[in-house]
């Protein structure tokens, strides 16, 4: 027998439940810029981050699912950089001052931290090919160390 791959679940692109993550850091997807707005033409990291809790709360499988965050390059947005860097386990000094995002980001994979994974949606506008039909994706609002106990956790019942 040739190559063998278990395709189970390849095509399932279900999101995620809403719900506390832990979640890894596992590459720079891609450099992109802004397409509009006040920072149109400022450029911009979108960064992939996995799941690598087993199941969510309702028993939801979502061990290697995967969740774009886009980290812009503009003033009002350095502090979501920041906070999620420290997050990962970045301190003061390593963020302070000229960062090299490019290093930063090398320094970042495989750490883990502690996601709000939330789920969006979107609707296909008129003219689109997919016009009216809906998508839902996960995003994460919030990223917080992991050293967090899961029961001090958001969205977790305190013991």
């Amino acid at each position: 027998m040739g190559r063998v791959i278990d395709m189970t679940g390849a095509n399932d692109f279900t999101p995620a439940p809403s719900g506390s993550y832990t979640v890894e850091f596992k590459k720079v997807h891609e450099w992109a810029r802004i397409k509009s707005g006040k920072n149109e033409g400022q450029e911009m990291a979108k960064v992939q981050y996995v799941i690598t809790d087993e199941q969510a709360e309702d028993g939801t499988t979502v061990a290697g699912k995967v969740i774009f965050k886009n980290y812009p390059f503009t003033d009002s947005m350095r502090w979501v950089f920041l906070n999620d860097m420290k997050s990962l386990g970045f301190s003061d000094e390593e963020l302070s001052g000229q960062v090299d995002w490019d290093d930063i980001f090398g320094q970042a994979v495989g750490r883990k931290a502690v996601a709000q994974v939330i789920v969006e949606s979107y609707t296909y506008p008129e003219g689109h090919a997919k016009a009216g039909q809906t998508r839902f994706s996960n995003s994460i609002s919030s990223l917080d160390a992991v050293e967090i106990p899961a029961m001090l956790r958001p969205g977790r019942a305190r013991a």
